[in-house]
């Protein structure tokens, strides 16, 4: 779709130029401060869409998880392998290639594109900037996207972002709760977490914090 390409377009343009300033050089706090929400299993494969070279995959990965992201840049993945002095192997496949370190895994695709196939079965999803970095046209997408990559009883930690639109254009893009519960609400059992000050681009903002938990269905 030329939606999709238009937007892989302009996430790889800002990684080719370094112009990153949406990149959190440190471990996302309400990621520390929620993480014990989820009671999840010692071990669990926990997945990170659009993980960019975000140090939270390190965070997940120390926690003892097996940790797997998804990410159109290479230059970001690289990057971070690189950054952190990890050790990977690069496997090539026609539409998307591996990167594989210890205990964590990043496939360079397009979301919409990933075959999900290969991923193995996640237990954790972990979304601080996927849903919020996308277009309202792309977001029932992905988040329809998500709900067939997870099984019954898989949980999610989402961050979703709020601020005043007359001072900040996006992205990252506004997601308010009662667009979060609609597209969420029919798969998932939502629990908001709590609301926190945050900063966007330097402007004050809202950042939500939800638990969800996959709803039982006959696969």
């Amino acid at each position: 779709m030329k939606a999709c390409s238009d937007h892989n377009k302009f996430w790889l343009d800002k990684w080719a130029s370094n112009a990153i300033g949406f990149h959190e050089d440190f471990i996302h706090p309400l990621l520390k401060q929620y993480w014990s929400s989820l009671n999840s299993a010692p071990r669990s494969n926990v997945l990170v869409p659009l993980c960019g070279k975000s140090k939270d995959l390190l965070y997940l990965r120390n926690q003892g998880h097996n940790v797997f992201g998804i990410e159109i840049s290479e230059i970001a993945i690289v990057a971070f392998f690189d950054e952190h002095k990890i050790t990977y192997e690069k496997i090539r496949h026609p539409n998307h290639d591996i990167f594989r370190g210890e205990g964590l895994t990043v496939y360079r695709s397009d979301i919409f594109d990933f075959p999900k196939k290969i991923l193995p079965k996640i237990d954790v999803i972990y979304d601080r900037a996927s849903l919020i970095a996308l277009s309202d046209k792309q977001r029932q997408n992905y988040s329809d996207w998500l709900t067939t990559s997870a099984q019954s009883g898989c949980k999610s930690l989402l961050i979703t972002l709020e601020y005043d639109e007359e001072k900040l254009s996006p992205p990252p893009y506004l997601v308010d709760r009662m667009e979060l519960t609609a597209l969420y609400r029919d798969n998932w059992e939502i629990t908001h977490l709590g609301q926190h000050s945050a900063l966007a681009k330097g402007y004050q903002a809202r950042e939500n914090a939800y638990l969800l938990n996959r709803k039982e269905f006959n696969a």
